[in-house]
């Protein structure tokens, strides 16, 4: 009974330490997963791409590149290219980070537009 009982409490902290493992120690952690945006659903992946899925299922891909970020004021500046263009710091967003990580809101430069509100959904890095 005792070995059914460890059993069950190990399975348990187990399963419960997988669901909370989302890393927020930086900005750059916390990008990683799926997030909601007003055109559908963007991944952003740990290595630099990432995938937005519209709602009609039309599917963009990319890259994006951290220029710097902010630990303490949980803020970054990052920048987002699709496939075929290029990474440049001209069009890099300011994003800040909501107290509780579940958002993001991205200042674009003048010429370089995309989604301002971004809601978090949960660690997947694909559909």
């Amino acid at each position: 009974m005792r070995s059914l009982t460890a059993f069950l409490f190990c399975l348990t902290f187990l399963v419960c330490t997988a669901c909370s493992g989302r890393d927020t120690s930086t900005p750059a952690k916390a990008l990683i997963g799926q997030w909601q945006i007003k055109e559908g659903n963007m991944f952003f992946l740990p290595f630099g791409l990432w995938v937005a899925i519209a709602e009609d299922g039309e599917r963009r891909f990319g890259a994006y590149k951290i220029m710097e970020q902010n630990v303490n004021e949980f803020t970054m500046r990052i920048d987002l290219a699709a496939w075929e263009e290029d990474l440049s710091a001209e069009a890099a967003a300011s994003v800040t980070f909501s107290k509780d990580f579940r958002e993001m809101k991205w200042a674009w430069p003048q010429n370089a537009g995309g989604p301002s509100h971004y809601k978090y959904v949960d660690s997947k890095l694909s559909p």
